[in-house]
């Protein structure tokens, strides 16, 4: 009647434990062979120990040098795959003796103009912002900080038109903040420091007053030449 019941089956054999080989299984020594391996050693000649030492300190080396040279291989790879600086990101130039930064307000540019020519004609480097130097209108104001704190000094076009300007009064404290000298252009009016709006009288008082109105062009060029390049 056994012939009903069902046979016991063998056992499975057990599975046997896979042996990563990029994690092999590292023992420590046994340290009685450790110390029979020393005895062993010292007691040879002695110029096989110094040999033994010298070819160990060797392969030692010769590793060191082998990693080093993959790690700096790494870096140069790393380096080189970092994305360039956008041109679009440079600042204006280091100042120099002959950069100017020219504050104006646009409604007086025919007259600016003109003054910006004989900066040139005397050899100076005018910093001008036009409106058409960046592609995103929202970056103007970050080109323009950048220019005043590289230039070596910050020539103001004063007039009517410039007092009632909130962006050359900005220009102005940027300036100040970054104690750059002033040499004020008066382009409708002799220079008149008491009857200067109060900002501008605060930054451009002691700095030199220059009459733009009427002026011959020769000491017009000489004023420009003598102060923007003191």
């Amino acid at each position: 009647m056994d012939f009903f019941w069902p046979r016991q089956s063998p056992p499975f054999p057990k599975k046997p434990e896979l042996i990563d080989p990029k994690k092999p299984e590292f023992k420590l020594p046994d340290l009685e062979v450790l110390r029979k391996d020393l005895k062993y050693l010292s007691s040879r000649d002695p110029d096989t120990i110094f040999l033994f030492v010298l070819v160990a300190g060797g392969l030692i080396l010769i590793i060191s040098l082998f990693y080093w040279e993959r790690r700096r291989d790494a870096g140069k790879r790393s380096a080189a795959s970092r994305p360039a600086a956008r041109s679009s990101d440079a600042g204006p130039t280091p100042a120099t003796a002959e950069s100017v930064f020219v504050s104006f307000s646009t409604k007086d540019s025919p007259m600016v103009e003109g003054l910006i020519d004989a900066m040139k004609g005397e050899g100076f480097s005018p910093w001008v912002y036009t409106g058409t130097q960046d592609a995103d209108a929202g970056r103007y104001a970050t080109r323009i900080v950048r220019a005043i704190k590289a230039s070596r000094k910050v020539a103001v076009m004063c007039s009517d038109h410039a007092f009632q300007s909130d962006e050359v009064v900005r220009e102005l404290y940027v300036a100040g903040k970054a104690r750059k000298p002033f040499v004020a252009f008066f382009l409708d009016r002799e220079p008149a420091p008491d009857a200067l709006p109060e900002a501008f009288e605060y930054f451009l008082t002691g700095f030199p007053l220059i009459p733009v109105k009427g002026r011959d062009d020769d000491a017009l060029r000489n004023d420009i030449r003598r102060h923007l390049g003191a």
